[in-house]
């Protein structure tokens, strides 16, 4: 399935693959973080997401406006790898609901360059003809990492605690972007 991809399409899933693995190992478990850890309430969980949410969405409004100037779209992806890898390793320093909404707030600025970014590398390389098939070969993948990362996640805060999870998932962050500055710029 993948073997008649482009070299381009290979390295972006590649590198978003190992990006998605990190960003889900905290998956369902941020409830259990802000609730053990911050001691949320049900309503403090569903406010604090609403606050990434809300702020992805005012972020992405600006990068539809300013986004396309950046001829170089693998800089916006990569800076929404640093940004979400910096909010993951904050993640260890919040020790208030305060704290956790500005992390929040940080964390939809990284998703409003990364995800648009990401989409508009992934659009650049699929090959019209067989988009469908390509753009599934991407959701197994991603699908793939994120069911593995959950259960990992869960393995990880249960064996050793949140601190070492989210370092990990900062490492991850980072190395998806050491991965993706490293490519040749003609190659994305």
């Amino acid at each position: 399935m993948v073997g008649t991809m482009k070299k381009a399409l290979k390295v972006l899933f590649a590198i978003n693959g190992v990006f998605v693995l990190g960003a889900h190992l905290l998956g369902p478990l941020y409830a259990v973080f802000v609730n053990q850890e911050l001691g949320g309430t049900a309503l403090i969980v569903s406010l604090s997401w609403a606050v990434f949410i809300i702020s992805t969405l005012f972020f992405m409004l600006v990068a539809a406006k300013y986004g396309d100037r950046f001829k170089e779209r693998e800089l916006l992806l990569g800076m929404g790898f640093l940004i979400r890898a910096v909010c993951w390793g904050a993640y260890i320093f919040v020790t208030n609901i305060y704290g956790l909404l500005a992390v929040q707030v940080l964390l939809g600025l990284g998703e409003a360059l990364g995800t648009p970014a990401f989409n508009a590398l992934l659009a650049q390389h699929v090959n019209q003809k067989k988009a469908v098939r390509e753009y599934s070969v991407w959701a197994i993948i991603s699908r793939i990492a994120a069911a593995v990362a959950t259960v990992v996640g869960g393995v990880v805060v249960t064996t050793i605690g949140f601190t070492p999870l989210f370092a990990i998932m900062m490492v991850l962050s980072i190395v998806a972007f050491i991965i993706l500055i490293k490519q040749p710029r003609s190659l994305l």
